[in-house]
């Protein structure tokens, strides 16, 4: 997770980063200016509520973020346009928000860690992480604005060399995964907390803890 809005934020939002992130770099901790350097970092990243991530996470983060910069096509894309833009809408008198990676008025774009970044690797994100779904929601909701766009997935490998595949979902798995989020959206529409499945219990209990469970 970490390394995922990390990669996201040096690529995407690099001004960002120092209103979200303290690093802990490298150094000899043994040595008393370095402990009390890292105690200072943590206290500041407790008191400003930021992430606190070590040099090794920086690191890897950045290598991941200059392979998706380096890529000719997410340069050609990343020329024009902004990140994180919010996009309002409705549907069946549902109040709905889209927030895509990065528009540019043709493309949508996420971007998405992998530990597969090829062909293969995204079929099976897909299944997974309900990619069709979501391509098909946003692309919806651009219509709902009156654009007519391409929603891209760019993934870059976890692993070095960082490869990195931009996909497109052909229209059938679109349409699929409009079904999918519909019927998830027409279950919500009617939704009664009187129907709800309660879990173990419907009262807060005291539980007893053996003391082998607090040795």
């Amino acid at each position: 997770m970490v390394l995922g809005t990390l990669t996201h934020t040096l690529t995407l939002e690099p001004d960002q980063f120092g209103k979200s992130y303290i690093m802990i770099p490298k150094l000899n901790y043994k040595l008393k200016k370095n402990q009390e350097l890292k105690k200072d970092l943590e206290d500041r990243a407790f008191q400003e509520n930021l992430n606190l991530i070590s040099q090794e996470q920086y690191d890897h983060a950045l290598a991941m973020s200059k392979s998706v910069l380096a890529h000719p096509l997410v340069q050609k894309i990343m020329k024009k346009g902004r990140p994180e833009a919010s996009y309002f809408w409705e549907k069946d008198g549902q109040k709905l928000k889209a927030r895509p990676d990065w528009v540019n008025g043709k493309y949508w774009m996420d971007l998405k860690t992998a530990r597969n970044a090829k062909k293969s690797g995204f079929a099976s994100a897909c299944k997974e992480g309900g990619y069709h779904r979501r391509a098909s929601f946003y692309t919806e909701c651009a219509k709902f604005h009156g654009e007519e766009v391409d929603y891209l997935y760019a993934l870059v490998n976890k692993t070095p060399p960082y490869q990195v595949g931009l996909y497109l979902l052909p229209p059938e798995a679109l349409d699929i995964g409009k079904t999918q989020w519909e019927k998830a959206l027409e279950d919500y529409t009617n939704y009664d907390p009187a129907d709800a499945v309660y879990g173990f219990s419907r009262i807060i209990e005291s539980v007893p803890v053996p003391d082998w469970a607090l040795n």
